[in-house]
């Protein structure tokens, strides 16, 4: 039952630590589309931390 505990565990810290890599890469290139485009109108505090949403006006 130790092994299998182990094994569980193992796994689940792997799936963590890339999703947490994951998620910075995907932070870090939205963060770059942001900067880079000077029509782009950024909402971050509704959307959650460290997080921001593109809104174009017609």
């Amino acid at each position: 039952m130790a092994i299998m505990n182990s094994f569980i565990n193992d796994i689940s810290e792997c799936i963590a630590g890339k999703a947490s890599c994951l998620m910075h890469s995907l932070q870090q290139a939205l963060d770059y589309r942001i900067q880079g485009d000077p029509d782009c109108l950024v909402l971050a505090a509704t959307w959650g931390a460290g997080q921001a949403l593109c809104v174009r006006g017609h």
